[in-house]
């Protein structure tokens, strides 16, 4: 699917199949009509079917969560104050890379 630069699905027009050819039976009698199929797919109908297979994928990693909540309740959960100061400072010089780019 295509996309403009905001994200949203670009239009398409519905695709039409190439006519079939005419054929003549065995019995040698004239060519029958050609027919024609034609495929269309909304872009509300391809984002309805990415929604549905989206919904199904976790927001977070359970057992990881699991894991965290015993070892907070156990005592044994350690911060490191210092990689999380450094995670944030390295996110806010990225948003304002970003930002300068554009």
């Amino acid at each position: 699917m295509k996309v403009d630069n905001q994200g949203r699905p670009l239009t398409t027009q519905p695709t039409t199949a190439a006519p079939a050819r005419a054929r003549v039976d065995n019995q040698g009698s004239a060519p029958r009509a050609a027919q024609q199929d034609t495929v269309s797919l909304s872009a509300s109908s391809q984002l309805q079917a990415a929604e549905k297979a989206l919904g199904n994928v976790p927001v977070a990693n359970a057992d990881k969560v699991r894991e965290i909540k015993e070892a907070i309740a156990q005592g044994k959960f350690s911060i490191n104050a210092e990689a999380i100061a450094d995670g944030l400072i390295d996110s806010v010089k990225d948003l304002l890379a970003d930002r300068k780019a554009r």
